[in-house]
């Protein structure tokens, strides 16, 4: 679900902002509360202060270390993708499934087409639903796979994201 959010926000448009910890699916931490000047503001449950030599040992085959990794890699597919730009408008599509969020970066001939499954159950759309170029090939870009269609259907599993390019 982490990686989900950062898939989220590293696509839709404009800086992703990622406060520090989030890159490793910190959870919140209350000791602020026992500390008089940052006792009355919530905001510090979500900014501990980062043990950096633990985070040089984390597991990478641990949650946090997985995703740590999976946030780099969101990054770095990010910043290889010209539809990404500040200067490429975001155009929200509306598929009718409550369960799923699309939209679309339109880069002249290489538009990305972002969906996010919301729910813990599998979800299914037809590529032309979807506003994907029919009869052309699309990679998902988060893991450099060719998109394989399942009876005809776009299959999106839980929590996934996928960012969609023709090939």
């Amino acid at each position: 679900r982490v990686l989900l959010g950062h898939a989220l926000i590293a696509s839709f448009g404009g800086i992703p902002l990622l406060y520090m910890g989030d890159e490793l699916g910190l959870l919140n931490d209350h000791s602020y509360e026992s500390e008089p000047e940052l006792a009355a503001d919530g905001r510090w449950m979500h900014r501990p202060r980062m043990d950096w030599e633990r985070v040089k040992r984390i597991d990478p085959g641990s949650a946090q270390g997985r995703i740590l990794a999976g946030t780099r890699a969101i990054m770095a597919r990010r910043k290889a993708v010209p539809a990404f730009s500040a200067a490429v408008p975001t155009e929200i599509l509306d598929l009718g499934n409550p369960a799923l969020f699309l939209f679309r970066r339109t880069d002249a001939d290489r538009p990305v087409t972002c969906i996010f499954n919301f729910t813990e159950t599998n979800q299914g759309a037809t590529p032309w639903g979807l506003g994907l170029e029919g009869g052309r090939a699309h990679t998902d870009l988060l893991t450099g796979r060719p998109l394989a269609l399942i009876d005809g259907m776009v299959r999106i599993a839980p929590y996934q994201a996928l960012w969609l390019q023709p090939a």
